[in-house]
């Protein structure tokens, strides 16, 4: 459950996973926020789909 009053995140990743790995870096911090706040049956496929409900499929 969340009782900080920050949250530290850190991605590190090289030039090219940043261009071709966003999104799922994006979902997996969203998902670790998330978690945070309790949202326990919150799941990386759920927020997935919401991505690609959001935003529309990864470009190729």
């Amino acid at each position: 459950m969340y009782n900080d009053d920050i949250w530290n995140y850190e991605i590190g990743l090289s030039a090219q996973e940043g261009l071709t790995s966003a999104r799922a870096l994006d979902v997996e911090a969203a998902l670790d926020l998330l978690q945070r706040f309790g949202w326990r049956g919150i799941t990386l496929d759920l927020l997935r789909d919401i991505q690609t409900e959001a935003f529309g499929p990864e470009p190729q």
